[in-house]
């Protein structure tokens, strides 16, 4: 090989390897800007998907221990390493290492979806399932509240409702899954009943269950604690724990703390009434009430009467039914209000 070709040879050997660099440069930076785009998404499907760090279903002592160093939503913890959870006052190793798990796993989920959108599956972020969520999501600061097909499009992300039908086709699957309930042209959230959900408590032990289970029939505390060869306060303690276990599984399991017997949880605390009388009137189960003891609700001193105005706390065929019940010894002759109690065997 003489001069002349071997530096022709290096002239063009230069000019492919400046080529593949500045190649590698532009891929490199393809790469940071794909990566900054995943980043992006990955940030918002968190905030879309933020929740109050007490239904997060993460331990009592993890949530108290966040709450006292000032956090109160998952969008504030999400994207905290290990050595920043560390620096948090009062939080234990254990603590650490099940809020890192529990993080970790939604980043995960959060990703994955944001790659395959960065992708170019535009799905991705709005499938069925997420649909889904999004509807149930609209009963977290209402529970009990019903929503017409119009209420709900209207509160979905504008991004969830471009296609009607399929947003259709999930509320339909979620009424057949028994997750909703259509009642009066409304659509309605299903909650499981304690006493049924905590009988297949995995957490609980078969001691917990069962003085669950008697209490929810009628025993006392001081019965349930002869069962058991214990002390009335004993048998208190162990019922307030299991209670709470119960809502924490409940919190991990579905998001929610929120229980069938919950819907009467604002009548019982706000007004007073005769609680046997009352229950064949509403149609409500005696374990109701004992469900409100066994969760320390107190029932509330207001006068019954003012219920039938409270359109916040109360659904329309509860304040329907409680004014029948008011109305129960009432009748009317010639438009007359007329009280058809018997005394002394005079109507």
């Amino acid at each position: 090989m003489d001069n002349v070709m071997a530096s022709e040879i290096a002239m063009s050997l230069g000019a492919y390897l400046d080529t593949c660099g500045e190649k590698m440069q532009e891929d490199l930076a393809q790469q940071v800007l794909d990566e900054e785009k995943v980043q992006q998404v990955l940030r918002q499907l968190v905030l879309a998907d933020d929740v109050e760090i007490c239904n997060t279903g993460l331990s009592n002592r993890s949530r108290n221990q966040l709450a006292n160093a000032g956090y109160q939503r998952l969008s504030e913890i999400i994207f905290m390493t290990e050595s920043q959870l560390q620096e948090i006052r009062g939080l234990g190793a254990k603590s650490i290492s099940e809020i890192k798990e529990f993080t970790q796993q939604k980043l995960s989920q959060h990703e994955n979806r944001a790659r395959a959108y960065c992708a170019g599956d535009e799905n991705a972020l709005f499938d069925d399932e997420r649909i889904a969520e999004a509807i149930l999501r609209l009963y977290q600061n209402k529970p009990f509240a019903g929503f017409s097909m119009r209420e709900m499009t209207a509160k979905l992300e504008s991004r969830l409702v471009t296609n009607l039908e399929r947003v259709k086709k999930v509320i339909g699957r979620l009424l057949a899954a028994g997750d909703l309930e259509y009642v009066d042209f409304r659509c309605f959230r299903v909650y499981d009943r304690f006493e049924t959900f905590s009988q297949c408590c995995d957490n609980l032990d078969e001691r917990e269950k069962d003085i669950l289970s008697v209490r929810l029939q009628g025993l006392t505390l001081e019965e349930a604690g002869q069962k058991y060869d214990m002390t009335r306060e004993r048998a208190r303690q162990i019922v307030n724990k299991a209670a709470q276990k119960v809502r924490n599984k409940k919190i991990t399991l579905t998001g929610n703390e929120w229980f069938d017997e919950d819907y009467y949880a604002h009548l019982y605390k706000t007004y007073a009434f005769d609680k046997k009388d009352i229950a064949l009137w509403l149609g409500i189960s005696p374990s109701v009430w004992r469900y409100f003891d066994i969760v320390n609700i107190k029932q509330g001193t207001n006068d019954l009467a003012s219920a039938l105005e409270d359109r916040e706390g109360l659904s329309v065929s509860l304040r329907l039914k409680i004014k029948n019940y008011l109305n129960r010894n009432k009748v009317y002759i010639d438009g007359v209000e007329v009280d058809s109690t018997f005394e002394n065997g005079v109507l």
